[in-house]
């Protein structure tokens, strides 16, 4: 065998291997790249559905928070309704005991207004007359 021969059947082995290699390459490059647009597509899929719970759980949220609130106001309302009723329901002699102890407790006629319902003249009177009763 010639000397151009024995040159020319190696490059040619290593150019056969070589694009070989580079479609074995591609084609692992390939398989990768449906793969990364696999994952990217689930990815977005997640990104949306995480969107879409936390929107309802902010919405679960600001209902919770506004139930709480009107919990608390109609509770509030019931206390003060039953605070009045409870003042109104009074006689008169329990109403004056009521407001001395309330006054003895350091209230003012202001605090006892706004706890039996009444105005303050009328609780400033009631303390008075109480004061007026057990002064005596």
């Amino acid at each position: 065998m010639s000397t151009p021969f024995l040159l020319i059947l190696p490059a040619l082995l290593l150019c056969s291997l070589a694009t070989w290699r580079s479609i074995v390459f591609r084609k692992k490059m390939e398989e990768q790249s449906k793969l990364l647009a696999e994952a990217n597509r689930t990815l977005a899929e997640m990104h949306e559905k995480l969107s879409v719970l936390q929107e309802k759980g902010q919405k679960s949220s600001d209902f919770n928070r506004s139930l709480n609130q009107a919990e608390i106001s109609v509770r509030l309302q019931k206390s003060q309704l039953s605070a009045q009723n409870y003042s109104r329901s009074m006689s008169p002699p329990e109403r004056y005991s009521y407001v001395h102890s309330l006054a003895a407790k350091g209230m003012s006629s202001q605090e006892i207004a706004v706890v039996l319902s009444i105005s303050i003249h009328e609780a400033d009177q009631l303390v008075n007359l109480s004061r007026l009763a057990h002064s005596k």
